[in-house]
């Protein structure tokens, strides 16, 4: 019996050793942005304890960062009412019920959170825009969207027509853990070519040859005219093949250039826009080829990610230019895109919207761009709606 009894007292102290493992695991990989792993640690820990308030909090967060909205808005539900609560996670559970069209409970959430917060401008647009919900299906005849479906690839996002085709950004589901992205899970995002077959599906995207894809993400990406240059966003890595990392241990994306020699992608150049201490990506160039607009998180802009220009002299790319205030606000600015006919589209989440990003246009007259617009429902939605792309009769093209 005595022997029963000590085993079982073990097995006990063994256990709750693994369990809180798992806790010290998943905090260690929430903080270095290893969303994926860490909602697995997390999980595991709650399943078997009352455990600490900041637990639940992170693995509400790292569903909410890796997209994962049903069970992100599953997990604020459980710690939103809890007095340990920061102001922010109201926010962030009011884009989540947004996501959800849940636009009621969404204005209750926003409304809690301006009152810890007064004078934050992305959350008063979010408030404006529950409010008045229907007005972005007013007129619901301009588009039609359907579904694209790109065999193999998990994720596809930032499309753009090329040849006869598209490349796009993807990535896969893989199973060798190395190879893997930890924020996601999933492979590291590369550039990809896929085009119809003779039935008029999409076939398996092909990655692009030659040294463009390396051994962490590219893209999204953009081309010349001719199709002979491309300009693409890639993580900042070391000839090493190892992450740089800033001051705050962070690693940030640069703008790279490449040529098509044959039929491969090589002569990766940096752009020189580019700053260890800061990222910079997603390119779209004007049909000149020599203006380039992107966004960036640099020092001096109006909040998260702002939208910039820089200009080529034919020697040289100009000193970035910030669009200003009538295009960047205190939120994040992302995806821009630039039409053979001047119209500028980009996405945005702090303008009003439907909910998480949506695509807005403008024009620029000569001195200033003029008031941007809500491109309204059905392009737009309750979720995620970016990297909009326009043939040049303007009758179709792609969004993610």
């Amino acid at each position: 019996m005595k022997n029963i009894s000590f085993f079982t007292v073990a097995a006990i102290i063994f256990l709750s050793s693994c369990i809180n493992s798992q806790y010290k695991k998943g905090v260690k990989n929430y903080e270095k942005m290893a969303y994926s792993m860490a909602i697995s640690n997390f999980e595991k820990y709650l399943s078997k304890k009352d455990v600490p308030f900041d637990a639940k909090v992170k693995l509400a967060n790292s569903y909410r960062l890796v997209s994962d909205d049903i069970n992100a808005e599953r997990w604020y539900s459980k710690i939103i009412d809890s007095p340990e609560i920061e102001a922010i996670e109201y926010f962030h559970y009011g884009k989540l019920l947004m996501s959800a069209e849940k636009y009621e409970d969404a204005k209750f959430w926003f409304e809690k959170y301006l009152q810890k917060v007064p004078d934050d401008f992305v959350a008063e647009m979010l408030l404006v825009s529950c409010q008045s919900i229907k007005s972005f299906k007013e007129d619901t005849t301009l588009f039609t969207v359907k579904k694209v479906e790109i065999p193999e690839i998990a994720t596809a996002f930032g499309q753009v027509p090329y040849g006869n085709g598209l490349i796009l950004t993807g990535d896969k589901i893989i199973f060798n853990k190395s190879a893997t992205a930890e924020w996601t899970g999933r492979s590291y995002l590369d550039l990809y070519f896929t085009q119809k077959d003779n039935n008029g599906k999409w076939i398996s995207p092909s990655i692009l040859k030659g040294n463009i894809n390396g051994q962490y993400h590219e893209g999204p990406a953009c081309f010349n005219k001719k199709g002979d240059v491309v300009y693409f966003t890639r993580s900042n890595y070391l000839k090493k093949k190892k992450l740089a990392k800033n001051l705050e241990n962070e690693n940030n994306l640069k703008l790279f250039r490449a040529e098509l020699v044959g039929d491969k992608w090589t002569n990766v150049t940096e752009l020189p826009v580019n700053s260890d201490e800061y990222s910079c990506g997603h390119p779209s160039l004007a049909s000149d080829d020599k203006t380039i607009y992107f966004i960036s998180d640099m020092p001096g802009g109006s909040g998260g990610t702002d939208i910039y220009r820089s200009k080529y002299d034919g020697s040289n790319w100009s000193k970035p230019e910030n669009l200003g205030t009538e295009v960047n606000t205190s939120g994040n600015e992302m995806f821009p895109y630039i039409h053979v006919d001047g119209t500028f589209y980009f996405s945005s989440d702090a303008h009003k919207n439907m909910g998480g990003l949506d695509v807005f246009m403008t024009y620029h007259d000569g001195r200033k761009w003029l008031q941007v617009e809500n491109l309204n429902y059905p392009l737009n939605t309750s979720k995620d709606d970016f990297a909009f792309v326009l043939s040049e009769d303007d009758n179709k093209g792609y969004i993610s």
